[in-house]
């Protein structure tokens, strides 16, 4: 396991705040309740989103966030991205982070903490793997890549 003890315990009682919040593991009503801004853009170069935290110079505490989700891609796909996205603005709000920067490894133990947010919020039937926590860092990213490989790049056509 790549996470501390008391990382994951604090990993669950986010999700499992969320999902009392919500009554639902649904991504994008959390983000709706959360006042968490989403938008639907067509990203280019391999980005099928990202997350900003920003702060106004008045409130530097009160922070906006704002998830961006490539359009073209599924919505199967679209939930899982954004659930990953969630992961990032609720486990690292308090750090400083630039989640555009390209020297941050897609298998950085930031990246790691939100793919072990989007499988651990979202339910098997997206996810599909149980034992995850004996995964490394860079076997659950290649896992988190190859379970959605098929979805990436299907154009938007359903409407789950």
């Amino acid at each position: 396991m790549e996470l501390t003890p008391e990382k994951y315990i604090r990993l669950k009682r986010i999700i499992n705040n969320c999902k009392a919040l919500c009554k639902s593991s649904n991504p994008f009503e959390l983000c709706k309740i959360l006042n968490i801004k989403i938008y639907f853009l067509p990203l280019e170069n391999g980005l099928f989103g990202f997350a900003d935290i920003s702060s106004s110079d008045e409130q530097p505490l009160k922070s906006k966030a704002t998830i961006f989700i490539s359009s073209c891609v599924s919505s199967y796909a679209q939930k899982i991205i954004c659930a990953h996205e969630l992961g990032h603005i609720l486990l690292q709000r308090d750090q400083s982070l630039n989640l555009l920067d390209s020297s941050n490894p897609a298998n950085s133990i930031s990246e790691y903490e939100a793919n072990l947010f989007a499988i651990e919020l979202l339910p098997q039937i997206y996810i599909g793997v149980k034992d995850y926590r004996c995964l490394s860092r860079e076997e659950l990213y290649n896992y988190m890549i190859k379970k959605l490989s098929h979805t990436f790049f299907t154009l938007k056509s359903d409407n789950t």
